[in-house]
């Protein structure tokens, strides 16, 4: 048996790897990939839940194929202290999905998603009509590839 696989975190950590992959993975499936018990691994789960490290069971959606063709990361440089004020009034909004307090040049980054450009154009022009955003700075995303494992 390998003992990466057998150590403290090693397990909980494959097990996060492979759920991460596909979280309708079934427990049967796990127990075999990595050479242990359907009830280690559903012990395993149960407290990885119970920890607050599995939040929730999500899938994965093709956006593109139900009309958001365009995803952007929308920099944005925000007066002192406006952060919350900015994630409040745009965390709802159903083109945007994440919203970043970062540091650097910029103070925010939003990922976002549009059906076209002209939506895209629309929301633009109200977020820097907002008298605490200073400029924005938008890219658009081309491709994206992740890597779904656990640090």
């Amino acid at each position: 048996m390998n003992n990466n696989v057998r150590d403290k975190h090693g397990i909980k950590r494959k097990i996060i790897d492979i759920l991460l992959h596909n979280a309708k993975t079934p427990y049967r499936e796990i127990a075999s990939k990595l050479n242990i018990s359907i009830g280690t691994v559903t012990n395993k789960i149960k407290k990885l839940e119970k920890d607050g490290i599995i939040k929730r069971h999500t899938i994965g959606v093709d956006y593109e194929k139900i009309g958001y063709a365009i995803e952007v990361l929308i920099f944005v440089k925000i007066a002192k202290g406006k952060f919350s004020t900015l994630f409040e009034n745009y965390i709802n909004n159903s083109s945007v999905f994440t919203v970043f307090d970062i540091t650097g040049t910029f103070d925010s980054v939003m990922s976002a998603k549009f059906k076209d450009r002209r939506e895209l154009n629309a929301f633009l022009k109200k977020l820097q009509e907002e008298d605490y955003v200073n400029y924005t700075n938008t890219n658009m995303i081309l491709n994206i590839r992740r890597g779904e494992k656990v640090i």
